[in-house]
């Protein structure tokens, strides 16, 4: 293995663990003028250019590109901080029929619902077909205003994939037998996004997290000569946060929205920050404590000082699938 500085690495067994990269599907001027949405850097970036748009006067006009769960997610906690902004307009753009596609459509129309009281536009069925930094264009032929432009689109495989021959074609996942060893590969395994299995599952974090427990002990079965295991995912309820308006509870053809359930979703949030940076020593025990002060000022403190915000608590609501998406 060869580093981008030039240095190399002998292994006997090797674990790639490298995600997928942002995928703008070659519009014109998605690189250059809209923000990524695939990092904490990148989620960083968007909060400190939104909070200075959002300072000065005048309209402020925000679109965000795709609205499945990352495009839902980020509408949300657009919305949690500057829903009371004067003069501020959110478009959701998604080229499926639907918000949240794949999931039970009352996702879609409780999503719409949620967002009425505010300057909320969805464009389903609708493609981008060019970005520049003032303006997306539409395959409709229309064209929206835009001072900052978030891209939740879509995640392609990274070039090393390729490069290293994990995978035959660029932007090509690498692929894996089902115990997650390479099939270009014997001695390399390959988890999380980077990966597709025989039979493909959805790029979900805990699925990678599974998948990496069991890579790590098929790597040492392999290097003992011993039968590998067979990855078996082990399906979990999908939590889609919408900032301060409500949390979705997603099971097969389930969906039931409670805000309590933030509290839920901040709970996992916790957990699986605490199995990938236990609390061993100083440096992870202080993150751990600065997470839980953030999760404070951000949410509870917000909701257990506004009547507004209780009331919602108490809300339940059980919704029905109509339709596939």
């Amino acid at each position: 293995m060869i580093t981008a500085d030039g240095r190399q690495f002998k292994f006997d067994a090797c674990i790639v663990a490298v995600g997928g990269v942002n995928d703008t599907f070659g519009v014109p001027g998605a690189e250059r003028h809209a923000m990524p949405f695939k990092s904490v850097d990148h989620c960083d970036a968007i909060g400190r250019t939104l909070a200075r748009l959002a300072r000065r006067l005048g309209a402020l006009s925000v679109v965000i590109v795709g609205g499945s769960l990352e495009g839902v997610e980020a509408l949300g906690e657009v919305l949690r901080r500057y829903r009371h902004r004067s003069q501020f307009t959110i478009r959701v753009i998604e080229g499926a029929p639907t918000l949240l596609p794949g999931t039970p459509v009352a996702l879609d129309e409780a999503v719409r619902a949620r967002c009425a009281l505010y300057d909320v536009r969805f464009h389903t069925s609708t493609l981008v077909t060019k970005v520049t930094r003032s303006r997306i264009h539409l395959n409709s032929g229309e064209s929206v205003h835009s001072d900052l432009t978030i891209w939740t689109g879509g995640a392609t495989a990274p070039a090393l994939l390729h490069a290293s021959g994990l995978a035959e074609t660029p932007k090509q996942w690498a692929p894996v037998t089902e115990a997650l060893r390479s099939q270009n590969f014997p001695n390399v395994f390959v988890i999380g996004d980077a990966a597709v299995l025989p039979h493909p599952i959805s790029k979900q974090a805990y699925y990678a997290m599974q998948m990496g427990a069991c890579a790590a002990g098929n790597a040492v079965r392999a290097l003992a000569g011993q039968a590998l295991y067979p990855f078996t995912p082990s399906p979990k309820p999908m939590l889609i946060s919408l900032g301060h308006l409500d949390t979705f509870f997603v099971s097969g053809d389930t969906v039931i929205a409670a805000p309590a359930l933030a509290v839920l979703k901040e709970a996992v949030f916790q957990t699986t920050m605490a199995q990938i940076d236990p609390p061993l020593g100083a440096e992870a025990l202080w993150g751990a404590r600065a997470r839980l002060a953030i999760a404070g000022e951000k949410l509870a403190l917000p909701t257990l000082t506004s009547l507004e915000a209780i009331g919602r608590l108490c809300s339940f609501g059980l919704l029905a699938r109509t339709a596939d998406a």
